[in-house]
């Protein structure tokens, strides 16, 4: 293939690896909907979560337990023995989709600083470059109908 012919946008090829043990993104992949297509997935590799450093994907979450959140989600969705389902799923060595019929909010946080439980102030590499937002935001003045007030005040 003469790879100089292509661009991203006239490339007539689609690369997708099969799913398997070596896949990256593991057994399964949670697909969510966001304006920049940021998923979450299992992975083979878990002795990244262990790792001081967390980036080692390309934008997209790891996941520790994913089986376990699939299952939880399966559950709450109403289905019976979400466990079996993703044994079934899994075993099949196929790609398989299984939507939920009931939506689940995903709430996403990035935090460079916290306490950890015995109350140290831990901080971490800020590799998405976010806390300059986070910092000009908390220097400005209040909404005055903050969403999260007001979203609490509902229930």
């Amino acid at each position: 293939v003469n790879w100089k012919q292509w661009t991203a946008d006239t490339l007539p090829y689609h690369f997708r690896q099969a799913p398997g043990p070596e896949n990256p993104l593991g057994k399964v992949k949670f697909v969510f909907p966001n304006a920049v297509d940021v998923y979450m997935h299992d992975t083979p590799a878990q002795e990244l979560f262990a790792a001081s450093r967390c980036a080692f994907s390309h934008g997209c979450i790891r996941v520790a337990h994913a089986m376990d959140l699939a299952a939880a989600l399966l559950k709450l969705d109403g289905r019976p023995d979400p466990t079996a389902l993703l044994a079934r799923e899994v075993a099949s060595g196929e790609t398989q989709r299984v939507d939920l019929t009931h939506p689940v909010p995903i709430y996403i946080v990035y935090m460079t600083a916290w306490v950890d439980d015995s109350g140290v102030l831990e901080f971490s590499p800020d590799v998405y470059e976010r806390d300059p937002e986070l910092l000009h935001a908390l220097n400005a003045p209040l909404p005055e109908n903050p969403v999260c007030c007001t979203a609490l005040s509902q229930h």
